[in-house]
């Protein structure tokens, strides 16, 4: 039997895959990944066969049509015309994921071909998958690398929800509020315009977050995905991480040793603060968060792959209480923080909660926000993208988590689930089975 994986290109979609990939393997399966050159190592560390796109599968971007959107947006905004602003917001974005083609279509579809598969497993940003599994007459499987935030989950409750993940909780308007009362059923009438007039085959609503399969595989642990997303007539298998990904690296560097012992020396605690590895936060946005920090006697220790050598030298190689570099040795420094600024990715997380630290979230994009808010109802951290008192400061929100020993008794319950938890990947097998039969009856009675 043979599986193949269509993935994303960031190294966070390629982790979660692993536990997959070595239990398939276990059972004699063999696994073809697609993904981009860079990830080629990592994926045949994992025991998978490694082939390239043969197109660029995030697609060409460019930052002009993005700025110029931007104004647009913001002067509807500014003008308070809220539901021209979201409409006219929501029409573009889809229009820049309809960038997908028969022509790559065709390319994907006949390296599939040639590889034989049996199933695909397809991460929720894929838009080939699913039409090729259909060619083919095999099943396709879901794959989420983050917390799945499914329909049902919006419906739960819209207002709050979707202004949270459109970026509105700071505009106070009753109608907008009224707006996103129905804004799934808004964005798919826009969905459909945008299909009728694009030269490609049609795909989901928000497929990037839920990628709408019978079977789907949430890269999450059950204390912290939302039940509230799990539709009835769907099955699920939580992907709970291989324990040894949140091993302390071997090769630390002996000054940032050097500062951690330091730091432990004079009973200071350690904030770290992780930037993320796509999107960073501003340069003087950091320095106004590390120098409030060092007003709270606290050492900080911050990664930032944009703007690490200007802060590097702003701060002085000499200075005690804060060290910073592009990309750090992350396991190890969770292992001695006290608390953990993220932009809350979910890989993050899950280490977080492995090595016990709460959460600051400053979330970017869209489901860091929603993640944000999943971490502040578990109690395991706060965010800073949530409605507020005005008194509410970022200073009283790092008190609060730093020496308020709720949340350590929080993250101690999701720990165990972690620690313990296990995901019974019979499941796929038991579904590719049944799927199989399924397809195959089909064609017989055709």
């Amino acid at each position: 039997m043979k599986c193949v994986f269509l993935c994303s290109v960031p190294i966070s979609h390629i982790i979660p895959i692993q536990p997959i990939i070595e239990f398939l393997c276990s059972k004699e399966i063999d696994v073809t990944v697609f993904s981009s050159k860079g990830n080629k190592n990592k994926i045949e560390s994992y025991g998978a066969k490694f082939v390239e796109y043969p197109f660029s599968f995030v697609g060409e971007s460019s930052l002009e049509p993005l700025m110029e959107r931007g104004k647009i947006f913001n002067k509807y905004i500014k003008n308070e015309c809220y539901e021209q602003a979201y409409d006219y917001f929501m029409e573009k974005d889809i229009e820049y994921f309809y960038d997908h083609s028969f022509d790559n279509l065709k390319l994907l579809f006949n390296l599939i071909k040639k590889e034989e598969a049996n199933f695909i497993i397809r991460d929720a940003v894929d838009r080939y998958g699913n039409v090729i599994a259909k060619m083919l007459n095999i099943p396709s499987i879901g794959l989420i690398t983050h917390s799945l935030y499914s329909k049902k989950f919006f419906n739960s409750n819209p207002t709050c929800l979707y202004k949270t993940f459109m970026d509105a909780l700071h505009i106070d308007s009753l109608d907008l509020d009224q707006y996103f009362m129905t804004f799934r059923e808004k964005c798919e009438e826009i969905h459909d315009k945008v299909f009728l007039r694009s030269n490609t085959f049609k795909i989901n609503t928000f497929h990037q977050f839920d990628p709408c399969e019978e079977l789907t595989l949430i890269n999450s642990i059950d204390s912290f995905q939302p039940n509230d997303s799990y539709e009835e007539n769907r099955e699920y298998i939580l992907v709970y991480p291989d324990l040894k990904r949140f091993n302390i690296e071997n090769e630390i560097n002996i000054s940032l040793k050097n500062f951690v012992a330091r730091a432990k020396k004079y009973n200071k605690k350690i904030v770290y603060i992780a930037t993320g590895s796509m999107l960073s936060l501003k340069y003087e946005f950091c320095l106004k968060l590390i120098d409030n920090l060092l007003k709270n006697n606290l050492c900080v220790i911050i990664s930032n792959n944009m703007d690490y050598a200007k802060l590097r030298n702003h701060y002085c190689t000499d200075k005690y209480d804060v060290y910073v570099d592009k990309f750090l040795p992350q396991q190890y420094i969770l292992s001695n923080s006290d608390l953990f600024i993220s932009s809350a990715g979910q890989n993050s997380i899950l280490e977080a909660i492995y090595h016990m630290v709460p959460i600051l979230a400053m979330p970017i994009t869209s489901e860091q926000k929603l993640n944000g808010l999943i971490i502040d109802e578990k109690g395991i951290g706060l965010t800073t993208y949530r409605q507020r008192s005005k008194y509410k400061t970022y200073g009283k929100l790092v008190n609060e988590l730093l020496y308020d020993k709720k949340f350590k008794e929080n993250i101690k319950i999701l720990n165990s689930d972690l620690i313990n938890g296990k995901s019974d990947y019979n499941l796929i097998l038991d579904y590719v089975r049944k799927r199989s039969e399924k397809i195959k009856d089909f064609y017989i009675t055709r």
